[in-house]
């Protein structure tokens, strides 16, 4: 059984002002997500992790994420399979 929770290392701008460069989040594995919820997610397109928040539901298991920071790239979609867990401290 794995570890419900995990803690990640803010480390980009795009989701200023809500979260900073250094800080550290709490992120739950084992909670639903839904349109509000910040999540980290899985960017298999460059291997990375990225916190994002979710701001439309466009199908069953997809989401539409985008950054809090408008000059921080475009939005996209994620699949139930990308996210990690919901941000659940900050």
């Amino acid at each position: 059984m794995r570890f419900p929770l995990l803690i990640f290392k803010v480390s980009g701008h795009s989701m200023d002002p809500t979260l900073r460069i250094g800080q550290f989040v709490l992120v739950n594995r084992w909670v639903l997500v839904k349109v509000g919820d910040l999540i980290v997610a899985n960017d298999t397109q460059r291997d990375i992790k990225v916190i994002k928040r979710i701001t439309k539901e466009v199908g069953r298991g997809k989401w539409k994420v985008e950054s809090d920071n408008e000059g921080h790239g475009k939005p996209r979609v994620v699949t139930r399979d990308q996210i990690i867990g919901k941000v659940i401290r900050y």
